[in-house]
């Protein structure tokens, strides 16, 4: 009888004779935030269009701020940007609308650039009321 027939998930056998490798680790940015931009065009022309318009912009208010007409910043960890894509998905209708999420990740602010009307707003600092 090999070594390993009495190792319980092993196959009979000689024991082998090189080692098990390990696996690399795979990197998620766990709690880390991010920024994602948001953009949506919602069919606002059939029956429920304006329901779903209004709908989605909520749920993108309750995540980020508006900066354009359709198009959110959200500052998001991967678990809420995993809630918010499955909420948005379920508000939309597949079929007619159109949802487009883009990661810019936690460096973004060398890679955001305004120019013109609208003044910009540091969607990290406070709010004051």
């Amino acid at each position: 009888m090999g070594a390993c027939a009495l190792c319980s998930g092993f196959t009979v056998g000689p024991f082998p004779t090189r080692r098990f490798r390990r696996i690399p680790a795979i990197f998620v940015e766990v709690g880390e935030n991010m920024l994602v931009l948001i953009t949506y065009d919602v069919q606002t022309s059939s029956l429920g269009g304006s329901k779903r318009l209004r709908k989605v912009a909520k749920a993108c208010q309750n995540y980020g701020q508006r900066v354009q007409n359709s198009v959110f910043e959200c500052i998001v960890d991967s678990a809420q940007l995993t809630s918010l894509k499955l909420e948005l998905s379920s508000l939309i209708d597949k079929e007619k609308d159109s949802l487009r999420i883009y990661r810019l990740g936690n460096n973004y602010k060398s890679k955001v650039e305004h120019i013109g009307a609208k003044p910009t707003v540091d969607i990290e600092d406070p709010l004051i009321f």
